[in-house]
């Protein structure tokens, strides 16, 4: 069953890798450029999605190096595999930095065209020469058509350096979206898809079987379990109730008692006392409740060193054994 969850996990891992590059190169097929934001936005994208490539193919060596062959979860084809990907990915996520950076070139350059045009324009006065320009911009006659003082113009030798640079840069951009359509990559995913399905799949037919199996084998040893644990419950009920018995007879004799007795806290707050504390000391139960008992019960001849000898012994656990002078409530002696 691990290793089906193994196939399970790099399945959906190589599944969304998969989504991702598609969203990317879709986003980049479409996108125009209008700001550094989208333009960042995109290029982390592409680094993104290289690192997770990387990621899976680091965990399936790492998975696979962390056991002996024959029980690895991890088969040596699946990181070949893993590694031929991210290689790929690398490469297409490349193409696609390229294309992204083309398209934003090609829209910066066609975006100066025109207000270079629009500039050349303005300085023209004649309109046959306007109109010449016009069909120039249209490419129904070339550069060198143009009256000599336009065709030497400033504006118009940069207009015929941004045109060359158009047309290189969308040429550039076709090339590379034919690329990425015809790129390895998507069958690439698409395989690896199929290849942990199957592996997951056939993983769990055979967890089935191995299931059926064990379940004969332990059904037998389950009986036996129960009826040892029924055994051991009764046993244990039994010295329950006498411990039980024992208990409410030693509370009977506290309860009886004619000595005082207090009951304290590991702090040695009074959490119960008997009735023979409260005729003894004059005080009832719920006056002293949450109190230490040296702060009311001793005195001035109380010794101060047999109450340090006493706490002593207590905080180390030990058991101690003291007379010592309390007080009655009435301030009396009474021990």
């Amino acid at each position: 069953m691990a290793n089906s969850r193994v196939s399970d996990a790099y399945q959906k891992s190589y599944l969304s890798l998969s989504h991702n590059i598609t969203r990317s190169l879709e986003d980049i097929y479409s996108f125009e450029y209008n700001s550094n934001k989208a333009y960042d936005t995109f290029s982390n994208e592409l680094v993104a999605i290289e690192l997770e490539a990387n990621h899976l193919y680091d965990n399936l060596t790492l998975n696979q190096q962390s056991y002996v062959d024959w029980l690895s979860p991890i088969p040596s084809e699946a990181v070949l595999f893993g590694r031929h990907i991210k290689n790929e990915i690398l490469g297409f996520t490349q193409r696609l930095e390229r294309l992204l950076s083309a398209k934003v070139s090609f829209e910066y350059s066609t975006n100066t065209l025109q207000e270079l045009k629009k500039e050349l324009l303005a300085d023209t006065s004649s309109n046959q020469n306007k109109l010449l320009i016009y069909q120039y911009f249209d490419n129904r006659i070339s550069r060198q058509d143009l009256p000599s003082d336009i065709k030497t113009h400033n504006v118009v030798m940069a207009i015929d350096s941004y045109i060359k640079l158009n047309n290189r840069v969308g040429a550039e951009i076709d090339q590379d979206k034919q690329a990425l359509l015809n790129s390895e990559i998507h069958t690439l995913l698409n395989d690896v898809n199929t290849y942990w399905l199957d592996r997951s799949s056939s993983e769990q037919r055979n967890v089935i079987i191995s299931g059926v199996l064990l379940f004969l084998f332990l059904a037998g040893y389950i009986y036996w379990r129960q009826w040892i644990q029924q055994y051991r419950e009764a046993k244990l009920n039994r010295e329950l109730f006498t411990k039980e018995k024992e208990r409410s007879h030693l509370a009977l004799v506290v309860e009886h008692a004619s000595d005082a007795i207090i009951i304290t806290d590991k702090s040695g707050h009074i959490s119960w006392a008997n009735p023979a504390f409260e005729r003894l000391s004059g005080f009832q139960l719920d006056e002293v409740i949450g109190q230490k008992p040296g702060s009311f019960l001793q005195g001035e001849d109380t010794s101060k060193e047999e109450v340090q000898r006493i706490s002593a012994s207590l905080r180390k656990g030990n058991a101690v054994q003291s007379e010592l002078i309390n007080y009655h409530k009435t301030a009396l002696l009474i021990g």
